[in-house]
């Protein structure tokens, strides 16, 4: 049934184009995402979210949240500032998801794990990197951290590793099991990569429950949610000195938060439980070190380009953005990989005016480009072909000095793959 208004309920079913009611599925849904709240606390990417379900209706994608409000225009409330999510859950005859948890739970918890990202010192608010559902092996540190992170947030909640998407009493889809790392090689396991992260997680889970590496389901039945629940949630900004981060939140953000000290409602003390020791053995298995190395790829996933660039005394140092290992999702290059988003930053003693320019060998193909973010300035650059020279540029401090100025690169063409290309930046002062 539903109430169009409270003294004049209608049968569902005679409303134009409904020949099934939605019985219990909108109260099951609902239970889920109550479910989902409980522990973590919230369950959109930090705005309203327009969650669709109808029996017999389904989207091509399936069940899905949409990031990108240019998908759905009338998403955005210009007048407001306003963006409503839109997403859809699968109602079609053959395979409804409204009962299914191992589906829903981990749409929310992307959501999560994406509203946190918001805000950060390197994330860019005006063109956000958006998850994709897909759990890929050589993603962007921050992307690894979302889409390893979501399953295993929903397997938390459902006492399991197991993740169904079910029709009846039948499967729909094979069963996830979050642990499987069978189809990987060693070069697959590392902080880039979304099933390591997921894996880990769910000895996390087990750790923290005093159920260190079990297989046994009915040990399962005793896992407390909230007892790993920290671990999920964004740590504060990760700078020594608490003003900004120190690079994108990345799973070793995620693992510091296990030192944390226990608080009041915490059931578990991750601190005393998660020594150093324990967590060397534990994260080796998924191509992880601990303590994190201070050398080599793994220290920092930012470029660190000193203070006060300057492209006629001390040039940058050139990268490389690469494809190679780039995956489609949905028929398109989500250019979401290691190699195509590449991080940097640098401080400012005072306002400087710069001419910036990128030097790009080989020319980038036709349909692709190099996109240059500096989030604060809410400013994006596009190059193309060998690169070129924008024009003046005043980078601001806007605060005590020295202001640091985050830097986001990233190569994309949802298209093709672009051959590796090297890129230099140079920041040359100009009157």
């Amino acid at each position: 049934m539903v109430a169009t208004a409270a003294a004049s309920p209608v049968l569902e079913t005679t409303l134009p184009g409904r020949t099934q009611g939605t019985g219990s599925r909108i109260l099951a849904i609902g239970d889920t995402v109550t479910t989902f709240m409980s522990v973590y606390g919230g369950a959109t990417s930090g705005t309203t979210l327009d969650l669709h379900y109808a029996p017999g209706v389904s989207e091509p994608r399936g069940s899905f949240v949409e990031y990108d409000r240019m998908v759905y225009p009338l998403a955005y409330n210009g007048y407001l500032s306003d963006l409503h999510t839109f997403g859809s859950l699968r109602g079609e005859a053959a395979n409804d998801d409204a009962w299914d948890e191992g589906v829903i739970l981990p749409l929310l918890a992307r959501n999560v794990l994406f509203a946190s990202n918001n805000g950060r010192t390197f994330s860019v608010d005006f063109a956000p990197l958006f998850p994709q559902a897909a759990a890929l092996t050589d993603l962007s540190p921050d992307m690894a951290r979302i889409e390893g992170l979501a399953e295993a947030m929903a397997a938390n909640l459902l006492k399991s590793p197991y993740l169904a998407d079910t029709h009846g009493t039948a499967l729909a889809a094979p069963v996830l099991d979050i642990r499987d790392l069978s189809g990987l090689t060693a070069a697959q396991l590392s902080p880039y990569s979304a099933p390591a992260i997921r894996a880990l997680a769910w000895e996390i889970i087990l750790k923290a429950n005093n159920l260190t590496g079990s297989s046994i389901p009915a040990d399962w039945s005793n896992l407390n949610p909230a007892a790993a629940a920290r671990f999920f949630h964004a740590p504060g900004l990760t700078l020594s000195t608490g003003t900004r981060d120190m690079e994108p939140l990345n799973i070793y953000s995620q693992l510091t938060r296990l030192k944390e000290a226990k608080t009041a409602l915490e059931p578990v003390d991750l601190a005393a439980t998660f020594s150093d020791t324990v967590l060397t053995s534990l994260v080796a298995p998924f191509g992880l070190t601990w303590p994190r190395p201070t050398t080599g790829a793994h220290a920092s996933f930012v470029a660190d380009w000193g203070t006060d660039p300057n492209a006629l005394t001390a040039p940058l140092a050139p990268f490389t953005l690469s494809m190679a290992k780039a995956v489609q999702v949905h028929g398109s290059f989500p250019n979401l990989s290691q190699g195509e988003v590449f991080y940097s930053g640098f401080s400012l003693n005072a306002d400087k005016r710069y001419v910036i320019s990128a030097t790009i060998t080989p020319a980038l193909a036709a349909g692709s480009e190099v996109l240059l973010d500096l989030p604060l300035l809410s400013r994006s650059f596009t190059f193309t072909g060998s690169g070129g020279a924008l024009g003046a540029t005043t980078l601001t401090v806007n605060n005590t000095a020295p202001i640091y100025h985050p830097v986001r690169i990233r190569l994309r063409n949802p298209a093709a793959v672009q051959p590796d290309v090297t890129v230099t930046l140079a920041f040359t002062p100009s009157l």
